[in-house]
Parts: C-alpha cells; sequence; structure tokens
C-alpha cells in the first residue's frame, strides 16, 4: 500500500472525540449511499405523503437530520470525486461526466488516510469518482465487502454500501423495477392517485407512475439499511459506529431533477447517527435537526476529524461536528458541466434563502437531448405535451430553445423554482449578493470549467495534472470573463478582438462562440484573423473557428475542412464538441451531415465488434445520432449510457 508517513504524522492530531458521554477514541463509520433520492422521500423531510422509511427514521431519531445538504454537483460521478477526495470538481478537472481527471497532483483521497491511520476500509460497491480508484483506499472492493471481512474483529472500519435500487434506472426500465420496488407487497406499493405531480411536469398516467416508481424504489430500499443496522447490532458494534446515511444527489427518473441545478436535482438527504445515539459535543442531540448549510465537499473532513486526524490542507470543505468546528457557510456551491455527450456550462450558489444560477451558454436549451434520458416514462410524457401543445406553463421554460444568463429564487417563498427574479430591480441587491458569493467561490477554489474539455485534457497533460493548472497559468477569473462574453451584457468589440488576436487559445475560444453567436464579425476583425484558427492544434479551438465562420457566412468549405479534420482526428473529447457545435448550427449543418452520419455509424459498428470501447465512444455516437434525428428521417436516437 502507498504510505504518506511524513503526511500521516501531520495530520493525526492524537485527540479523542469530545463528547458529553463517552465515545471511541477510533470510532468505526458505516456509510450508506443512496443514488438518485432528493431529502423529499424520507420521512424526516418527506414531502410526498407518500414515505415508508422505518430505518431511516430511526436513524433520525437517533442522530441528527441535515436538511440543507446539496451536492457539489447534480450527477452521480463529479459529486463522487468530491466525496473521495474533498476537493469540488472543478478544483480537480473531475467535472465532467464519466471522465477522467488523471493524476490527482497532491491530493491523497480520505480513505487512504483512515487505512495509514490503521483502518479497515471496505466499498461495496461503486466507485465512479472520474479518476482511476487508488491503490491504497480499500481493503476491499467488491459487491461482497463488508466490515466482516477484516481479520482483526477489534480494528476501527470504514464500510461505505451503495444502495443501487433507487437508481433512475429502476424507474424507467419496468424489469429492474420489478426487482426493486416492484416486489412490495400491493397494500404497501404508492397509490398512484396520491403521487404529488411537480407542476413543471404533465399530470398524465406516465409521469404519475414514474414518480410513484421513485417512492417505491426509496420505501424498498430502507429494508437494506435496516438489515445492515441489524448486522451492526448482532457484532456489537452499534456503541462504537457512526451511522451516516445520505444520497449522491437529488432526484432521477423525471425532467428537471437529476443533472439540473435546481433543489429537485441538488437537495440530497444526510442524517448522522452518533455512536450509542449518544449526545456528542459540536452536534444537535439527537432527534434534532441541523438546517445549516452542508456541501458534499464536507463530508470527507468529518469523517477524518471524528477518526482524530486533522483534515489537509487541500479539503476544500468543513468538519460538521465536534469542538470547535468552523461555522457554517452563508453559501454553498454547484456546478453543472458535460453530461453524457452533451456540453454545457452552468454555476448555482444556494444560500437559506436565494438560489442564483449562472448559464454560461444561454444559447443552449435547458433541456438538451441526451439519449439515455429519453427513455424516462416522465420525458416521454413530456415530449408528447411539446408536440400536442399541451406543456403546462411552468414547463415553458425548461423547454424554450434558450434560457436566460441569470436565474435568482426566492426559495421561502419559491421552493419550486419557477419565478426568475434577476431581472427584478426589487431584487437587484439580492442578486448582486449571490454573484458576489460565485465570484469568491472562483477567487479561493479556482473552476476549470471554462476550459473545453479537450483543452483541459491536453494542456492537464502539458502541466503533469488538470489541477497543476490553477497553480500555473491558468487564470479562472480571465478565463469566466471570456466564456462571459455577449451574456449579461454585450461584450464592446474591442474586446473580443483583443481576446481573438491574443495568442490565448483559451481567449480565442471563447471570442470564435461569441462571434458565431453573434452572426457578424464584430469592427476591428476580418474572417482571414478567424481562419487562421483553423489550424489549431487544439481541436476545440479550430472547431470553434469553424463555428464562427458558418455562422457569420464566411469561407464555408475551409469551415467545413476543418470540422472534418477535428471529427475523424481529434481527441474523443475534442470530437464530441465539434458535433455538438454542427448540432447547434441547426439549418447550416446540413452540409456537415454525411459527416455526421459515418461518424455515428462507424462507432456502432465497432461498438459491436469491440467491447472495450468506452463511454466516451458511446456519447460520440449518440450525439451522431440525435444531430441526425432532428434533422432527417429515419435515424432513431438509441437508448444510451445513464448517468
Amino acid at each position: 500500500m502507498k504510505t504518506h508517513t511524513l503526511l500521516l504524522l501531520a495530520l493525526l492530531g492524537g485527540a479523542t472525540l469530545h463528547a458529553q458521554s463517552p465515545a471511541p477514541e477510533r470510532p468505526n463509520f458505516l456509510v450508506i449511499t443512496y443514488e438518485d433520492t432528493s431529502a423529499r422521500h424520507f420521512g424526516p423531510n418527506d414531502k410526498t405523503g407518500l414515505a415508508d422509511t422505518p430505518a431511516v427514521d430511526r436513524l433520525a431519531r437517533e442522530g441528527v437530520n441535515y436538511t440543507h445538504y446539496f451536492g457539489i454537483a447534480a450527477v452521480c460521478a463529479p459529486n463522487r470525486s468530491c466525496w473521495i477526495s474533498g476537493v469540488h470538481p472543478n478544483s480537480l478537472g473531475s467535472q465532467n461526466m464519466r471522465s477522467d481527471a488523471g493524476p490527482l497532483d497532491e491530493v491523497i483521497t480520505y480513505p487512504e488516510l483512515l487505512r495509514e491511520a490503521g483502518y479497515f476500509t471496505t466499498n461495496n460497491a461503486k466507485t465512479d469518482y472520474n479518476f482511476d480508484v487508488p491503490k491504497g483506499a480499500w481493503n476491499v472492493l467488491s459487491t461482497k465487502a463488508h466490515w466482516r471481512d477484516r481479520k482483526d474483529p477489534s480494528q476501527p472500519f470504514l464500510s461505505v454500501f451503495n444502495v443501487e435500487s433507487t437508481h433512475q434506472g429502476c424507474v424507467q426500465s419496468p424489469a429492474a423495477y420489478a426487482k426493486n420496488g416492484g416486489r412490495l407487497p400491493a397494500g404497501r406499493k404508492v397509490d398512484r392517485s396520491k403521487v404529488i405531480v411537480p407542476p413543471w411536469l404533465p399530470d398524465t398516467p406516465e409521469t404519475r407512475e414514474a414518480l410513484a416508481r421513485t417512492s417505491d424504489n426509496v420505501n424498498f430500499a430502507d429494508r437494506r439499511v435496516n438489515a445492515l443496522l441489524k448486522q451492526i447490532e448482532e457484532d456489537g458494534l452499534l456503541d462504537s459506529t457512526w451511522v451516516i446515511f445520505m444520497s449522491d444527489h437529488g432526484d432521477g427518473g423525471y425532467p428537471r431533477a437529476k443533472t439540473y441545478m435546481y433543489d429537485s436535482g441538488l437537495h440530497s438527504g444526510l442524517v448522522i447517527r452518533p455512536p450509542g445515539g449518544k449526545p456528542v459535543e459540536g452536534m444537535p442531540k439527537p432527534g434534532s435537526t441541523d438546517d445549516s448549510l452542508v456541501s458534499f465537499a464536507d463530508f470527507p473532513s468529518t469523517i477524518l476529524h471524528l477518526a482524530g486526524i486533522k483534515h489537509p490542507s487541500w479539503h476544500q470543505g468543513r468538519p460538521l461536528i465536534g469542538k470547535d468546528v468552523p461555522p457554517a457557510p452563508e453559501a454553498v456551491t454547484a456546478a453543472r458541466d458535460r453530461i453524457n455527450g452533451r456540453y454545457d456550462c452552468v454555476r448555482a450558489v444556494r444560500t437559506g434563502k436565494f438560489k442564483y444560477i449562472r448559464n454560461y451558454q444561454p444559447w443552449k436549451p435547458l433541456y438538451q437531448e441526451v439519449p439515455g434520458f429519453e427513455d424516462a416514462p416522465a420525458m416521454v410524457a413530456l415530449r408528447e405535451a411539446m408536440k400536442s401543445g399541451s406543456l403546462p406553463e411552468a414547463a415553458k421554460p425548461f423547454c424554450s430553445p434558450t434560457r436566460p444568463s441569470e436565474e435568482l429564487y426566492d426559495i421561502t417563498k419559491d421552493p419550486d423554482e419557477l419565478h426568475n427574479l434577476a431581472a427584478d430591480p426589487a431584487h437587484a441587491n439580492d442578486l448582486d449578493v449571490m454573484r458576489a458569493h460565485l465570484a469568491n467561490r472562483y477567487k479561493t477554489q479556482g473552476d476549470l470549467g471554462f476550459l473545453p474539455e479537450g483543452m483541459l485534457d491536453k494542456m492537464g497533460q502539458a502541466a503533469g495534472s488538470r489541477r497543476g493548472l490553477l497553480k500555473g497559468s491558468y487564470d479562472t477569473l480571465a478565463a469566466e470573463k471570456w466564456a462571459s462574453f455577449d451574456q449579461i451584457n454585450k461584450t464592446p468589440d474591442s474586446e473580443i478582438a483583443a481576446a481573438l488576436a491574443s495568442g490565448n487559445p483559451l481567449a480565442q475560444y471563447h471570442a470564435c462562440m461569441a462571434i458565431g453567436n453573434r452572426g457578424s464579425l464584430p469592427s476591428g476583425i476580418d474572417a482571414p484573423l478567424i481562419e487562421k484558427l483553423l489550424a489549431s492544434d487544439y481541436g476545440d479551438l479550430a472547431a470553434a473557428a469553424a463555428w464562427a465562420l458558418i455562422k457569420t457566412g464566411n469561407d464555408r468549405a475551409a469551415a467545413d475542412a476543418a470540422f472534418n479534420r477535428v471529427v475523424k482526428e481529434g481527441t474523443w473529447q475534442e470530437r464530441l464538441n465539434a458535433l455538438n457545435m454542427i448540432d447547434y448550427l441547426g439549418p447550416l449543418a446540413e452540409p456537415l451531415l454525411p459527416l455526421v452520419r459515418e461518424t455515428g455509424h462507424s462507432i456502432r459498428k465497432r461498438m459491436k465488434t469491440d467491447p472495450t470501447l468506452m463511454s466516451s465512444d458511446r456519447y460520440c455516437a449518440e450525439q451522431a445520432e440525435v444531430t441526425l434525428l432532428k434533422r432527417t428521417a429515419g435515424d432513431p436516437v438509441k437508448s444510451g449510457t445513464e448517468p
């Protein structure tokens, strides 16, 4: 096992827990995670009236229910990269769904630190960290991993159990549902007529079925929690074990939840039961709730702190429990970047009262077609409502072809986040405060998400790690400014011209995207200046230059040739980004459709014979098929990989 002896000596605090009643110096940790489940489905926070979760309710009675626990992202892999590292994915380069952040620079995962301190660590069994699982993290990593695997029964342990029966796939697939929530006795299944349909979804049998399956799956999964609690009791460990129950983000299985920056996608469940269910200093008494803001980034620091290990300098969260822990923050942040085959760039800030959402690509629709989501029963119902013109009023922004650059919601009055206050003069000060919270996030932690993914990968390799870019020439505030061209306000022509002439490929990339969105060349810029960028070694920049030339009616042949080169020869990230750009050319994409068709079909052909092809190849194939489906007949969108 890899050792970090000097670091460990610095981190081991040697202090025991400061408890109001005796607590173990080296406690055990049982961590239970749910997939795709918001806090609203559990008894302590039940907003549905359908929760039947006695095991989680017991944990809440004997522990503390954290009511304002929010994901760093609204999809699993970026969240899990933070959960294991203590670093925001946008500070690690792990922000894109199903990607590889590569080397972690100085970052060491918290199970490694626990293991080096003498803990036995097991994970049953999901990882999905957006980087390779460190060899020193887990003593046992398997679908059978258990604290009972340790040879010495006195050895303290961390045992993680991931419950997958609540995943969106168990809502979308009748067969998967039948093996999970569908196994509940008829009398314990949710009454479909009592389901509360969110106002942004059409109230149809399909929608009600999807929502009911979600609740059935959650209620069924409670049995797994109960079984683990019984095992802990059987082993006589309940008085020496912290039991931590959480979900990995908000709801899956229906639109405008999973992957989106609304509370339906970010608000997660968190219940922490102290050893023996006894009061502990620096924690509300058992049976209480804690309404302070909690982030996924807080989890690793909390575990280490409770184990008597000082959390390391790279952690971006705080310990939640114990003596002299830092106060709760005024705001927590989240991000959305690539979801499967679709690129996006959204940031969110949540306080106790407001949600602020910053859309850096407002020229795209909020909902972008992702094949794996198209199979969802509620999505099918929403699509039918779009075709028939019967969309609920609250669904129209979600289905609009564009979106605002900024969104602001008063959560206390508008928990569904339907009434955007960003343009309301009465909330101008609130908007400025939320902007400042986001700016502080950029200043203190950096954000690599303004780099297109192919460029991020190449620059990260050159720097030795993606995270290393934040220590070098990459300037988050400058990158954010370029990514904001022509959004909240129209950018002066001189600024776009300066970015294009700067020689900085990232500035040039965002300048080209802004020019393409304008549909005309700013003063001081001529087509030959952009044409020079078509030969860039950065495929993202070459594709952006082609985008700008086509959208402004210049040099179509050279632009098409650049798209052909990038799609055929670029890295998979560059190919995928180029395919996204072609899709958003709209009718101007017509001459490139043969290239798109060839790409999709050739990848699908290889997938039949080469089982080693990664999800990235599937994403390129799916994106090609989505583009064709929107413009031609007979090219169905295949069911894709679900996040």
